[in-house]
């Protein structure tokens, strides 16, 4: 699962902080991490048997945790009305299995979807700053440049991704992207229009049912990157937002 990240999106107000990074403690425990494995929590190191009370002190409504080569974050996006919770590893992840967390959420009420990426392809096709590409020495002459409509002095050309297939927008509940494996729940189909029924007959030997309402999807077992399929992906993106997308360019 190296440089892999998951995604699971909530309700507004469905879920706390405190309850989900609880639900996360207990799965490390049942892993077998020991109770004193140091956590960082806002920069300070905490045991993992200390984690959620100090949480619970801070009386925050979002966490940035790090341990064991995992960064736990969660999120109120109130301008698009959702939660986020990502879970991101470095290297090769005390995880065996992002189904194994996925499988702790998805009987939550307000569980909207879940995704899981790959942490660098996420971020090229999603980079619109011309000046971070070079800094990372990569050039931009074969890459649509627009203008980013902002008046002066933030007017400036910018990389042009609405039609890359790693392209994540954020809309009013959900998001709207694609991955590999996906799980997505009532809340999902509800929001975005998409018709259940057809998703599940076009892909039919990539889909299941794991209960709660909640409809997975697989059609590869590691997550996208330059090197996937893309007419399946643009398959994807045609079936779930009726959108064509492009090639990835990143």
């Amino acid at each position: 699962m190296k440089g892999q990240k998951l995604e699971v999106v909530f309700k507004l107000g469905s879920v706390n902080a405190a309850d989900v990074l609880a639900v996360l403690c207990d799965y490390l425990r049942e892993l077998g991490v020991p109770d004193a494995t140091n956590t960082e929590l806002y920069e300070r190191n905490v045991p993992l048997n200390e984690l959620v009370g100090k949480f619970h002190r801070s009386r925050k409504h979002y966490f940035n945790v790090a341990l064991e080569g995992l960064t736990l974050r969660f999120a109120v996006v109130s301008a698009y009305k959702h939660i986020l919770l990502c879970i991101e590893n470095e290297s090769v992840s005390i995880f065996p299995s992002f189904d194994e967390v996925v499988a702790r959420f998805i009987s939550t009420s307000g569980f909207v979807q879940a995704i899981t990426l790959d942490r660098e392809f996420q971020v090229w096709q999603n980079m619109v700053d011309i000046e971070y590409f070079k800094s990372c020495g990569k050039s931009v002459d074969s890459l649509l440049l627009v203008d980013n409509g902002r008046r002066p002095p933030l007017k400036r050309m910018e990389v042009d991704v609405s039609k890359n297939l790693g392209l994540r927008n954020l809309k009013n509940g959900y998001v709207e992207t694609i991955g590999a494996k996906m799980w997505l729940g009532a809340d999902f189909w509800r929001l975005s229009g998409v018709d259940r029924g057809v998703v599940q007959e076009v892909f039919e030997t990539f889909v299941e049912n794991v209960g709660h309402d909640v409809l997975k999807i697989e059609v590869d077992s590691q997550p996208f990157d330059e090197n996937s399929d893309q007419k399946l992906q643009k398959r994807l993106w045609e079936v779930l937002f009726n959108k064509k997308m492009g090639v990835n360019r990143h």
